[in-house]
């Protein structure tokens, strides 16, 4: 899983020079008041976020690099705890902020993807309105296997107001497969039954209706990679706003780089409720819209004529 870490000039030369990673970090002391992390003595450990707008919990300022690293899903899961941060917003309240604190020897030089240099001061407005990136430099970026993205809802798509038995339902993922296979694509969940799966394992909660969706896509052959993350911001002492839709697919390809050409495939239920502003705005040049609902029962749902829509997308 893709996780990042913010380091000086000192740490990167060790890397660049080949200098083995167990004589890279420092050693740590158990303290609760900072986090939940249990270090063992004459142990070097090194940080890393799960979160890319969690490394503005420090101060991102001139000459820092930030570091995107792929590291093992069973590293992280034997190493993930959590620390204690003022907040972004106020820097008055203490926050949780999920991490991972890795002993060094645990990381080898492969899992380094990418190396941005921080140019100028980049603060969490700044990363929140997209104005940071002009502020970096990337110096290394590691090649990786490129792969197609089909961000998919559920409603509307698969089921809709006239259809919406599981007969329905299976009839639509085999229209999904035919696409899915046609332009060599992948698929991630961004439906808001997202939440009934885990974010790391893709495991789907008992009893959900998700599992038929998932055990179609296995008789199909459709491979789910993953859902889009749960974002929150916080806009006062008590209050906190959901990122919609748009924003989370945009956070989910920040977090996966190896994305290369991606299609949201979804009925865009905000702007056919009327609502002042769709949660897929800022992705609008990569969606295919469905229809949940029709006077004409037939134009609703994922339909083989959007298979060609699909393509043309991502050739973009």
């Amino acid at each position: 899983m893709v996780v990042y870490r913010i380091c000086k000039k000192e740490e990167l030369d060790k890397i660049i020079n080949g200098i083995p990673f167990s004589d890279i970090g420092r050693t740590c002391t158990n303290d609760s008041k900072l986090n939940n992390h249990e270090y063992k003595p004459n142990i070097k450990y090194l940080h890393f976020y799960k979160d890319y707008g969690s490394i503005f919990y420090l101060n991102v300022t001139k000459d820092h690099y930030i570091c995107t690293y792929d590291i093992p899903d069973e590293i992280l899961a034997e190493y993930v705890g959590s620390g204690r941060y003022l907040d972004r917003v106020f820097m008055k309240k203490e926050e949780q902020v999920g991490e991972y604190a890795i002993p060094s020897s645990q990381i080898d030089s492969s899992y380094l993807q990418r190396i941005d240099k921080v140019i100028d001061y980049i603060d969490f407005e700044d990363y929140l309105y997209e104005d940071y990136k002009d502020n970096l430099e990337t110096i290394y970026k590691k090649e990786r296997l490129k792969t197609n993205v089909i961000f998919l809802d559920f409603d509307g798509v698969l089921d809709t107001v006239h259809y919406k038995s599981m007969e329905d339902i299976e009839r639509r993922i085999k229209i999904l497969a035919d696409i899915c296979k046609e332009y060599n694509c992948k698929v991630v969940i961004e439906a808001s039954a997202k939440d009934a799966i885990d974010e790391e394992t893709l495991e789907v909660g008992e009893g959900s209706w998700v599992n038929d969706i998932f055990r179609f896509f296995k008789k199909y052959g459709i491979e789910c990679i993953g859902r889009t993350p749960n974002v929150t911001i916080k806009t006062g002492e008590n209050s906190y706003i959901s990122m919609w839709k748009d924003l989370e697919i945009l956070k989910y390809l920040e977090m996966h780089p190896e994305i290369e050409h991606y299609c949201v495939i979804d009925d865009d239920d905000t702007k056919a409720m009327h609502w002042e502003k769709s949660d897929l705005d800022r992705v609008r040049d990569h969606l295919v819209e469905t229809i949940y609902y029709s006077d004409n029962p037939e134009e609703e749902g994922l339909l083989p004529k959007h298979k060609e829509e699909v393509g043309k997308i991502l050739k973009k």
